[in-house]
């Protein structure tokens, strides 16, 4: 009994280890991409940005000129065209890459904008923020801000592209100290078996490993009203806002 009992203790020590060396791996792999992104977007900013934006400005010198008869400015303008084009796609991704305003103006603000543009571009659902005076002015660990917004992002496409909402609400309570995120919908309801991710589809995993890596818990249900609630709560631990809801 004494070599059982000694023989499973040693398996958990072990399973704790590892445990703890994944998540410790997790926060790193989550670092090191916030960091690239964050180096990628600024070289796309202060290089291929600005040469873009040069081009773009000498070939306008260029057209502003009397044009000669069969002097190419029919190929002058298709070239103006696709530069254009490719200053535009620079800036969308530099938007993906870097969330706009989450750095200088803090999550509330950053989530307010993602609302903004997805309004512009069309979207069919109406897409509201729930917030207060105190998270809309908070400010929390870089880390944090950045796991936080992504998962708000991702949760927000799901719930466009998978769930048909025609109501979304993305709430924000916290004082700094503690976070607490919501993504609530009124579509079809994420189904038990996809709670934890869906066959080929990487989505909830990756905001999972994004909750796990600044210690909070994530957690999707199927509301009782219908549709899904996407939930974030930072640190694990914190006192909710919402209790036990």
């Amino acid at each position: 009994t004494t070599f059982d009992v000694t023989d499973r203790r040693l398996a958990e020590d072990a399973l704790l280890r590892t445990q703890s060396e994944l998540s410790c791996l997790t926060r790193q792999l989550m670092e090191q991409e916030r960091e690239t992104t964050t180096r990628l977007a600024q070289s796309l900013h202060d290089r291929l940005g600005q040469t873009l934006g040069s081009a773009r400005l000498h070939l306008d010198l260029a057209l502003g000129k009397p044009a000669a008869p069969g002097d190419g400015s029919d190929r002058i303008e298709r070239v103006s065209a696709l530069l254009d084009d490719a200053i535009g796609e620079v800036r969308r991704v530099l938007v993906e890459l870097r969330p706009p305003l989450l750095q200088e103006q803090g999550l509330a603000a950053a989530l307010e904008n993602e609302i903004r543009r997805g309004t512009t571009s069309g979207l069919e659902a109406d897409v509201r923020l729930d917030t207060d005076a105190f998270a809309a002015t908070a400010r929390w660990p870089e880390t944090v801000e950045h796991a936080a917004f992504m998962i708000a992002r991702e949760g927000l496409a799901n719930a466009l592209r998978h769930a048909c909402a025609n109501e979304i609400t993305l709430s924000l309570y916290g004082d700094g100290r503690q976070l607490d995120l919501r993504v609530d919908d009124d579509g079809h309801g994420i189904a038990d078996s996809e709670r934890h991710g869906r066959p080929g589809h990487l989505g909830l995993v990756g905001m999972r490993e994004r909750a796990a890596s600044i210690g909070a818990v994530l957690t999707v249900e199927r509301r009782g009203s219908g549709g899904t609630g996407l939930r974030l709560r930072w640190p694990s631990d914190a006192a909710s806002p919402w209790g036990s809801r």
